[in-house]
């Protein structure tokens, strides 16, 4: 009778020690409500593991003062690239939750917040752990850091499924047709710096409207001379029937077809 006793009251002391345990785990810095994925043990590598998309993962330590003070430019950031979704997904998780503590461990993580890149077809290895980005500042500055290390991964032929953001050489606006499938009926030519994200955007802004497609250009292309284009970015619309390049704004345009 002594031993049962004894072993329910250590089941009970089990159950109230989760208990304060649980009121007590911090509650992290981000819910769904905000665009960011929460990952934790329990999902990161189902979520994260083996996927046609990529994923950039904000690692961070819920009681870090940089981190709170982050966390608003992460949300700004996830926000304004939430219809990227079906080829990169933004995520955190909280690394001051003990049951985190493995996969924060296995991630080499020793700052935070740090900010790593997974790529798609991601599968964990001692020689692959994610690729380390530096943390903007800025919500504009994550998504150029973004989109230059999508340029990368692309030159490394991977990233096959996205749209293709390399620049583009057309000699004149028939050759822009050439292996165009039938469903698309305008092109865009977004003429613009190299070093520019402006084309990159809104192809993924845009990505999932299947009539139309996106192209960019700089100002060494051929049609850039045709054209007679003098400002960068430059935006021009090509209707499959005229072939006949239209000049129109670029940030009316995009926000037009987002909405």
């Amino acid at each position: 009778m002594i031993v049962r006793l004894l072993i329910l009251s250590l089941c009970l002391l089990g159950v109230r020690a989760k208990a304060v345990m649980d009121q007590i785990a911090p509650s992290g810095l981000y819910t769904e409500n905000d665009n960011v994925h929460i990952l934790t043990k329990d999902n990161f590598q189902g979520m994260v593991h083996d996927q046609p998309h990529a994923w950039l993962i904000e690692f961070y330590n819920s009681w870090c003062g940089h981190c709170k003070k982050f966390a608003p430019t992460w949300v700004e950031f996830a926000t304004a690239v939430r219809g990227w979704g079906n080829v990169v997904k933004i995520g955190a998780i909280d690394c001051a939750d003990d049951r985190n503590n493995d996969v924060c461990r296995d991630m080499e993580i020793l700052a935070y917040p740090s900010i790593k890149f997974y790529r798609e077809h991601y599968v964990e290895g001692s020689k692959d752990l994610g690729q380390a980005l530096k943390k903007g500042e800025t919500s504009h500055e994550l998504i150029e850091l973004l989109l230059f290390q999508m340029r990368g991964e692309q030159g490394a032929g991977r990233g096959k499924s996205w749209p293709d953001l390399s620049v583009q050489n057309f000699s004149n606006a028939a050759e822009i047709w050439n292996d165009i499938p039938t469903q698309v009926q305008v092109v865009f030519l977004v003429f613009e710096s190299v070093n520019s994200t402006t084309g990159s955007e809104i192809m993924l802004d845009l990505n999932d409207i299947d009539s139309i497609k996106i192209f960019r250009l700089t100002s060494s292309n051929n049609l850039a001379k045709i054209l007679s284009v003098k400002f960068y970015p430059t935006l021009f619309a090509v209707d499959r029937f005229s072939y006949t390049p239209h000049s129109i704004s670029v940030e009316t345009t995009r926000h037009v077809l987002k909405d």
